[in-house]
């Protein structure tokens, strides 16, 4: 039940709207749980469904609103823990999964060099390494643009990387 939840919690990014329509649910999500409630979810999810929430957060996290409340909300509810705890980043991972994870980090990354140390504390490096060869181009290209978010501002991620 909790994966057709969040299957009509996804209908608005799935289906083909307009910007303005998009900025209206968005909005009406913002003034809810629905960041901590879907991170909540995933204990209840079996491992095959937990792609329609982490593509869910994904599409809030990157929401076009310019204060990206999605996104601090998304760290505040321990959001960091959900990718770490269920391996999203795992190459066993379906690529969408991966994508979509991989889309969460690069935008916190790329808000501000105030999420460094918590993607640090993930441990992603083997990930990191072995994603930047996986067989789906999508998945190289979105690592490579998280790899350059992560050195946006600072040289923090430098010695981990090399």
């Amino acid at each position: 039940m909790i994966a057709q939840v969040l299957r009509i919690l996804n209908l608005p990014y799935a289906l083909i709207v307009n910007e303005k329509e998009l900025d209206s649910v968005n909005k009406e999500f913002k003034g809810t749980d629905v960041i901590p409630t879907i991170i909540s979810a995933f204990k209840f999810l079996p491992k095959d469904h937990t792609g329609i929430a982490i593509s869910v957060l994904s599409k809030l996290v990157l929401n076009s609103d310019g204060e990206k409340p999605f996104a601090l909300k998304f760290y505040q509810s321990d959001g960091l823990n959900i990718i770490y705890k269920y391996n999203l980043l795992s190459v066993d991972n379906p690529p969408l999964v991966i994508a979509d994870t991989l889309n969460i980090l690069s935008q916190l990354a790329r808000l501000s060099k105030d999420y460094y140390e918590p993607i640090h504390r993930l441990g992603i490096y083997q990930d990191i390494k072995v994603l930047i060869q996986h067989p789906d181009q999508n998945i190289r290209a979105k690592i490579c643009n998280f790899i350059g978010n992560i050195c946006r501002y600072s040289g923090y991620f430098y010695d981990m990387l090399l």
